[in-house]
């Protein structure tokens, strides 16, 4: 049976039968895809054994402005974009930014209702319930898709074809192709008579063909003939809802009430449809609704929604088997969506909580231990761990000793043990287990016979001293020597000894001990590293070695040495230290305090030094200094929180950490890089105060990879990704802002954030790098320009009028200057030539002759006092029977000068007539007019006439 689509427009050839609308060269094209999935298959079976999969709730879940989520979509950039019933978001891995219009920003959505996405290079379109957005990957805008034919139209599905970079818009029985900027192409009707719906959604498979589901059955678009054509109808009037093509190139249609199909495109009869029986988990009632489909990389499996549950099936031997999944995810929720991101993690949308389920090999391994539970009625809560013989034994908070057989999934209390609570288990030298009890002083050996662990041996301080304290750490030597460190001393017992030797002096009480891989013994005690050896009876010290770089109340917590023979502690005030080989020089590693929980213990293991906090492990290289981080309640990592001193190793080096919520298995051989081969950094958003620089009335320059701030913009956030969402574990990150930074700086993974206040003007690029497996660092990410446009007095005209204005002062304060200095120098000269006057016996000018007598006695007051070197103003006003002030005021307007600088001139002028006589030395000249310094005379004189006194006389 053959329908014709009709179309909005006229021109077009009948649709050809199906057998003939698959041209050769289409399946050509599929059967080589088909070939090429096989052989990646077979080249992946092995890989499969090694994947784990683990599902945790959205991370921003209760941050979301609407928790329906709708629809998800990652884009061609790595964001992860959510539609919910009343905004649009996008999820960076970080941070959450939420489009909705409001009354401030009315036309940045066409409607908050958010249907269906997908995306161009540049363009992420947003279906809606009214029309659909169109946002700008370059300028980040949104504008709305101005086409008549959609506007106000509710929007059922969004599909690109990244073969032509070609959308297709289904709504109703209409279906629209745009091109990639937006122009109408074309404009489709999948058939004609009855209401305008029915259309569900689109699939474009792996050969690029263009599939429609809906209630009038399933239509692909011929692109040679360009007009759609329709399968024949589905068994018992089933209406196809969605499509999915395996890696196998099995094509899957899930149906709205009729189960899932698996189907055939190349029979053109009914037969083409063969149904898969699906039950609804735990009855014998088919599940009806198939509404969205994805398949994992990792395992291959079906994934599949239904109104019912969330189904994981897998295909083999030509049907569907279903897969347990319960032990992963809650299946019964309200599912709304489910697609695979590009590194293979499945996102489930939902109208209350959301999931993502993710794959890994990264040599991790989860022990959830649920049996714990249903046998203590106690949450998995370890303090202490231990891996022997193929098992875990575990110190259980509140209970005691428990064995977890690896191979088999079971947990055994052994409570009949009578042990108590242990606070710390430790593999012996020769395959048993030592126990230390909880808050005592007792060490016990376990053996295993025939399956059945016992206790060989106890050791018991209480019966051999008299204040035994708490055990805090113990360690058994090359030769079978038992080290016990308790809170009052340290001891040693000798193999199946009955005593035990005390240690004594400075080594009495040490912080922490351990013993190297050859067999040395170190004790830290206080600010000191003690090499203890036993002679069989006592405890000696062998060498000691001072920490300098400790603070006055530091002390060691915990130490460890590694298989180089470098010392580690860990110390009191967060601080990781580590020796260099021969333990002379100590560095900080990390660059200072842990800020992820209080230090618990370090553990070492092969080329690794582990680090365990209450919140994280972390993994050091010890010869390249690479690290790798492993965060408690992470995706991967299903232990909420270490605790004590729940670490060991096996024999294969694999690290096991434990606390509440299970165990956690690192292979030894993980090697976890942040990002997957070809992903880089995205810068995501830049922060000025409470806004957005790029989202909130960004500046008109602003484009990708370059950010225009105001000239305000001085305290930024500058917010970056690497759009990773698997759950890994991540190296050390550091970014750069030149022009700003010095040097590189450090970033916390849980927050790739960079900081800055007092930004600079100008142009800054923003650079981004990590720490490799070698422990050197990538080549830097230039992830955008950032420019600050400097403020009104920062500019060109404002310097420019700045140096202006100095100009200008200058020029005004040497004018003052010079001005000052003439109407000096004339004042000057008037007074000077008045005083030669009076000198000179002349009539003051002023002709003012009741001042005749006055200066006749003045000036012989003068001569008469010329040589008395003590004869100052104080004498001269006594001898003309007037005040000091009165003898000033009528100097001053006699001569223009103070009385002091006329009895000067007056000298000087003296000094003039006895230099011109060339009968006394200058010398005795300077005396004779009572200075007591011959060098003062001269520089008197030389203010006065400009010259010395020996070139007055030659020029005379």
């Amino acid at each position: 049976m053959i329908v014709r689509a009709a179309r909005f427009h006229h021109g077009e050839k009948e649709a050809l039968p199906i057998k003939n609308s698959l041209t050769m060269i289409e399946k050509i094209q599929e059967a080589l895809l088909i070939i090429l999935l096989l052989v990646v298959k077979a080249f992946s079976t092995q890989a499969t054994s090694n994947w784990h999969i683990v599902a945790h709730p959205f991370p921003f879940f209760y941050r979301l402005y609407s928790n329906e989520v709708f629809d998800i979509h990652q884009d061609s950039e790595g964001y992860i974009w959510l539609g919910t019933t009343s905004a649009l978001v996008r999820y960076d891995g970080y941070n959450l930014r939420t489009f909705r219009r409001d009354y401030s920003r009315p036309k940045l959505l066409t409607n908050n209702g958010i249907t269906y996405m997908d995306d161009t290079k540049r363009y992420l379109w947003v279906g809606t319930a009214k029309g659909v957005t169109i946002y700008d990957k370059l300028t980040y805008r949104t504008h709305k898709l101005k086409d008549h034919h959609i506007d106000n139209r509710p929007i059922d599905d969004v599909a690109v074809d990244h073969s032509t970079d070609e959308v297709w818009i289904g709504s109703g029985n209409h279906i629209f192709r745009y091109s990639a900027d937006g122009g109408h192409v074309a404009g489709y009707q999948l058939y004609t008579g009855g209401s305008d719906d029915g259309f569900h959604q689109f699939y474009i498979d792996h050969a690029h063909r263009l599939w429609v589901m809906s209630q009038k059955g399933l239509f692909f678009f011929d692109r040679h003939r360009k007009h759609f054509s329709r399968y024949p109808d589905m068994p018992n009037n089933t209406t196809p809802y969605t499509m999915l093509q395996d890696k196998q190139g099995h094509y899957w249609i899930g149906t709205w009430g009729g189960g899932l199909y698996l189907f055939n495109p190349h029979t053109s009869s009914s037969a083409c449809y063969i149904r898969q029986p699906l039950k609804v988990t735990g009855t014998n009632n088919d599940d009806p609704i198939i509404y969205s489909m994805a398949q994992d990389d990792a395992f291959g499996y079906l994934w599949l929604l239904s109104y019912n549950e969330l189904h994981a099936m897998r295909y083999a031997g030509g049907k569907l088997v279903p897969v347990d999944i319960s032990h992963i995810i809650e299946p019964y929720k309200m599912f709304t969506k489910i697609i695979k991101d590009r590194e293979g993690n499945l996102w489930l949308g939902s109208y209350d909580m959301g999931y993502i389920i993710s794959f890994y090999n990264s040599g991790i391994v989860n022990y959830p231990l649920q049996d714990i539970s249903r046998l203590l009625h106690h949450d998995p809560n370890i303090t202490s761990l231990a891996a022997a013989g193929g098992s875990l034994w575990i110190g259980q908070d509140r209970y005691g000793l428990l064995r977890y057989n690896m191979q088999t999934g079971q947990t055994e209390p052994l409570g009949q043990l009578g042990i108590g609570e242990v606070s710390l288990l430790k593999r012996s030298r020769n395959g048993n287990l030592w126990a230390c009890t909880r808050f005592g002083s007792r060490l016990l050996e376990i053996t295993t016979s025939k399956g059945t662990p016992h206790i060989a041996q106890k050791i018991d301080l209480s019966n051999l001293l008299n204040n035994p304290g708490t055990i805090k750490d113990f360690y058994e030597d090359h030769r079978g020597n038992l080290w016990i460190l308790t809170t009052p001393n340290l001891y040693v017992r000798r193999q199946n000894a009955t005593t035990v030797s005390a240690a004594t002096g400075v080594v009495q009480s040490p912080d922490a001990i351990t013993i190297e891989p050859n067999g040395n013994v170190w004790a830290a005690v206080g600010h000191n590293l003690y090499r203890l050896a036993f002679d069989g009876s006592n405890i000696q010290i062998a060498g000691r070695i001072a920490i300098p770089m400790l603070a006055a109340d530091e002390s060691v917590v915990s130490l460890c040495a590694d298989a180089n023979g470098a010392l580690w502690m860990a110390t009191s005030l967060g601080r990781l230290v580590r020796s260099d080989r021969s333990k002379h020089k100590f560095i900080t590693v990390g660059g200072g305090s842990d800020s992820y929980g209080v230090f618990l213990t370090l553990q070492p293991s092969g080329d690794k030094m582990w680090v365990m906090t209450n919140k994280r492990l972390r993994s050091i290289d010890i010869n390249t200094g690479q690290q790798n981080i492993y965060s408690a309640n992470a995706g991967n990592i299903n232990v909420m929180a270490f605790r004590g001193r729940a670490i060991c190793t096996d024999e294969k080096g694999s690290i096991f950490a434990a606390g509440h919520g299970g165990v956690v298995q690192v292979a030894h051989s993980s090697s976890c890089i942040p990002l997957p081969k070809g992903y880089h950094f995205t810068l995501t958003d830049v922060i000025v105060g409470d806004s957005s620089a790029i989202f909130d009335n960004p500046d008109d320059d602003t484009r990708k990879d370059f950010i225009v701030l105001g000239s305000h913009s001085r305290n930024i956030a500058v917010r970056f990704s690497p759009l990773v969402y698997a759950p890994t574990a991540s190296s050390t990150v550091q970014y750069l802002l030149e022009g700003v930074d010095d040097s590189w700086n450090t970033v916390k993974a849980e927050d790739f954030t960079a900081f800055y206040s007092s930004l600079p003007r100008g142009k800054h690029r923003f650079l981004v790098r990590y720490q490799q497996a070698d422990g050197s660092y990538s080549q830097p990410f230039d992830l955008a320009t950032i420019v600050r446009k400097p403020a009104w007095y920062e500019t060109k005209a404002a310097f420019t009028a700045y140096i202006v204005l100095a100009c200008l002062g200058l020029f005004l304060i040497v004018r003052a200057i010079i001005s000052h200095t003439n109407q000096s120098a004339l004042r000057y000269y008037h007074s000077q030539k008045r005083v030669d006057a009076l000198v000179e016996g002349a009539a003051d000018n002023t002709g003012k002759a009741t001042e005749e007598p006055f200066v006749a006695e003045l000036m012989a007051l003068i001569d008469k006092h010329i040589d008395d070197t003590d004869y100052g103003l104080d004498q001269l006003s006594q001898d003309l029977l007037m005040s000091r002030s009165t003898l000033y005021r009528k100097v001053k307007g006699i001569s223009g000068m103070s009385p002091q600088d006329f009895m000067r001139n007056v000298k000087m002028h003296r000094a003039q007539e006895m230099l011109k006589l060339h009968e006394l030395s200058i010398s005795q000249i300077a005396y004779a007019l009572g200075f007591s310094n011959p060098k003062y005379f001269t520089k008197c004189f030389k203010e006065e006439t400009g010259m010395t006194p020996t070139e007055f006389q030659k020029q005379g």
